[in-house]
Order: C-alpha cells, then sequence, then structure tokens
C-alpha cells in the first residue's frame, strides 16, 4: 500500500467526512479491506461544536455505550469469556500487564508526567500492544499509541492506529478520545489544544460501500461542510 494523505480541518465532522470522501476517491483497492490508504488528520478544534456529523448513524445510535466502553471501562468484566473481547482499550491503557501480576494505569502515570514537567518532556504516552498476547493474535488492538504534550498551555494529543474501519468507527474512536483529552487537560488545568490522528491502514469495506455511496450522495444534495465540490 503506497497511497497516503493528509487531512486538516477544524471539526471532528468535517475531518470524517473528508476522510470517508478522499478514501472513496483515491484509496487503493484490496480485497481484504476494500479501499484503503495510510492517512494523517490534524483536528485543530476537536471540541468545537458540532462534534457529531449528522449522517454518521453508527455514532449517532452507539456512542453513549462507546464512550462507556472507553473512558468508564464498562466491557472490561468480558475480557477472556469469549472471542469478542480479547482485550479492551481502557484495560490496556489503565491496567497495562507488566508480568508477576503487576499492572500499570498508563493514564494516571502520563498525567503525573505532564504534571511534573509540562512542556519538556516527549515522553508522555500510553501504549496498548502486548507483544506476547498480540504477536500473532486474530484480534490485536487497533490503537496504538496515545502521545500527549502541553504547547501553548493547551493540551495536544497525538494518536496511532495500524488498522481502521473508516465508515464505521472512526468517528467515535475520535469522539471518546477527544473526550479523554479533555478529561486530561481540565486535571492539567490547561486548555484542550489540536488532536493528531494518524491511521497506517484505514479502509472503506466492501461490505460498506452502498452505505459509503448514500452518504457521498447526501453529502452532495445537501452541501455539507462545503466539501461538495472535492466529491
Amino acid at each position: 500500500m503506497s497511497m497516503a494523505g493528509y487531512i486538516e480541518t477544524e471539526t471532528i465532522p468535517e475531518a470524517w467526512q473528508s476522510l470517508v470522501i478522499k478514501i472513496w476517491k483515491e484509496g487503493n483497492f484490496s480485497e481484504k479491506y476494500g479501499k484503503e490508504m495510510a492517512l494523517l488528520i490534524k483536528i485543530k478544534e476537536p471540541w468545537k461544536e458540532p462534534r457529531m456529523h449528522p449522517g454518521d448513524v453508527n455514532a449517532l445510535m452507539g456512542m453513549a455505550a462507546y464512550r462507556k466502553e472507553i473512558l468508564e471501562g464498562t466491557k472490561d468484566k468480558l475480557i477472556g469469556k469469549g472471542p469478542s473481547f480479547p482485550y479492551t482499550y481502557h484495560d490496556r491503557l489503565t491496567h497495562y500487564p507488566l508480568g508477576d501480576k503487576a499492572f500499570l494505569d498508563q493514564l494516571k502515570a502520563l498525567t503525573l508526567s505532564l504534571k511534573v514537567d509540562r512542556e519538556r518532556t516527549n515522553r508522555n504516552q500510553a501504549i496498548t500492544w502486548v507483544p506476547e498476547l498480540d504477536c500473532g493474535a486474530k484480534d490485536p488492538p487497533c490503537l496504538q499509541r496515545i502521545w500527549c504534550k502541553i504547547i501553548d498551555d493547551k493540551l495536544v494529543m497525538h494518536t496511532t492506529w495500524r488498522s481502521r474501519d473508516a465508515f464505521r468507527a472512526w468517528n467515535m474512536n475520535v469522539l471518546a478520545l477527544t473526550e479523554l483529552q479533555l478529561i486530561m487537560a481540565s486535571e492539567l488545568k490547561v486548555k484542550v489544544g489540536s488532536y493528531l490522528d494518524f491511521s497506517n491502514s484505514i479502509h472503506l469495506y466492501v461490505k460498506t460501500w452502498e452505505d459509503v455511496s448514500r452518504f457521498i450522495e447526501t453529502v452532495k444534495k445537501r452541501r455539507l461542510y462545503g466539501y461538495v465540490e472535492n466529491v
């Protein structure tokens, strides 16, 4: 996969609409992933309203439960009890295994690091990948890393993803993680800064193409977010 792209927008719904259109037009075809590309996205004002795109039915219906799963760990108790839950992001970020039954709350450690050394260090990160569990696993984590830094009294967040469903998952991922960004910024007594999102492979699965096509037609018809000329 050689195709790579960059998108910069003010808000989350602008970014989601732009990335769906970009992958639809420019993505490389893959039998497994449909249309895919590597993509870097910068959202300058992740908490500027509206935060949710009116055309994202999945987020409109499922965001409340997903928020609790990511931020409160409501599905952590299901880990290991079936093939659907080999891990959760919340568990990996707050209960990362260190061996000998020891665990690390990476989010607490990350926030403490920012409190101690607010602007200088570039070591403020949390990871999800556990090599002994994830190498060769059928469903390893898509989110790989969260990196944060305070710049000009604003908390900037970067996230890195190995593989991602653009149409059905990206929007909820970003809504939840920017809420985490807000929680951390509030604890650190700073404002929320930009959000940077990188995917090694972000894709539109073939099984969603009919829905994607309808979505783009709606964007054209309603002239949503001024991107009609790019469709």
